[in-house]
C-alpha cells in the first residue's frame, strides 16, 4: 500500500512539475507538415461538432509546436474551444458577438505567456472578424490576408507585410477546405504547409535582423 502510495505521488509529482515548468513560448521552432496536418484534423473536428477532439487538437499545437506552458496551452485552447462553438452555432450577429470575451482571455493568456505587449482587445476583434469572414460564401481572399497578417505580426512581433506571403497561403488553403467536395485534404494540407513553411521564413531570427 505504501508503495503504490509513494508511485501514485511521484506520478502526481512528475505531472505538476511538467505542467508548471517555464517555458518560453515562440514560433520559430514549429513543423510546418504537422501544424498543416493539425489544422485540418481541427476543421474536421469543427464541422462534426467534436468539441473535445477540436480542445484537444489546439492544446497540442500551443504546448508541443509553440512551446507554451501545458497548463497555458489547456486554458487557452478551452477559451478558443468555446468561443468556435458559439461561432458554428451562432444564427446572427449578436449571437457571434458573444465569442469576443473569449478570445480576448486567450490573447490575454498568450500575451502573459510571452510577456508581450499585444493589443488583445484588438486581436480579439480581428480573430472573431477572421471567422465570421472565412465563414461566407463571398469570402474575400484579400481582406482576410490582410487580416491574417496583422493578426501574425501581432502574435509573433514585426510587420504585416512581412506575413503577407504566408497569410495569403494559409488563407487559400483555409478556404480552398471550405469548398467542399471540390478538393482532397492532401491538397488543402500541401498549401498550408507552405503557408506555414513560409511563415516559418518571416519569424526566423535572420529574417528580423
Amino acid at each position: 500500500m505504501q508503495t503504490a502510495l509513494k508511485i501514485l505521488l511521484a506520478v502526481v509529482i512528475l505531472i505538476c512539475g511538467y505542467s508548471l515548468w517555464p517555458r518560453t513560448p515562440g514560433f520559430t521552432t514549429f513543423r510546418p507538415d504537422t501544424l498543416a496536418r493539425s489544422d485540418v484534423r481541427a476543421w474536421e473536428a469543427l464541422g462534426r461538432k467534436q468539441w473535445s477532439a477540436y480542445t484537444w487538437n489546439n492544446y497540442w499545437v500551443l504546448d508541443q509546436q509553440f512551446q507554451f506552458q501545458p497548463l497555458v496551452s489547456f486554458r487557452m485552447a478551452r477559451n478558443y474551444t468555446r468561443a468556435a462553438s458559439i461561432l458554428v452555432n451562432a444564427t446572427n450577429g449578436e449571437e457571434q458577438q458573444k465569442a469576443l470575451p473569449f478570445f480576448k482571455h486567450y490573447f490575454e493568456l498568450a500575451n502573459a505567456a510571452m510577456k508581450g505587449e499585444m493589443n488583445t482587445d484588438a486581436m480579439a476583434k480581428r480573430e472573431l472578424d477572421i471567422w465570421i469572414m472565412t465563414s461566407t460564401k463571398s469570402a474575400n481572399s484579400i481582406s482576410l490576408t490582410m487580416l491574417s497578417s496583422e493578426q501574425w505580426a501581432s502574435f509573433a512581433g514585426g510587420k504585416p507585410r512581412e506575413y503577407r506571403d504566408a497569410a495569403a497561403k494559409l488563407v487559400e488553403g483555409a478556404l480552398m477546405y471550405g469548398t467542399a467536395g471540390t478538393t482532397s485534404s492532401q491538397r488543402v494540407e500541401k498549401t498550408l504547409t507552405d503557408g506555414y513553411t513560409k511563415l516559418l521564413d518571416a519569424t526566423s531570427p535572420q529574417a528580423k535582423k
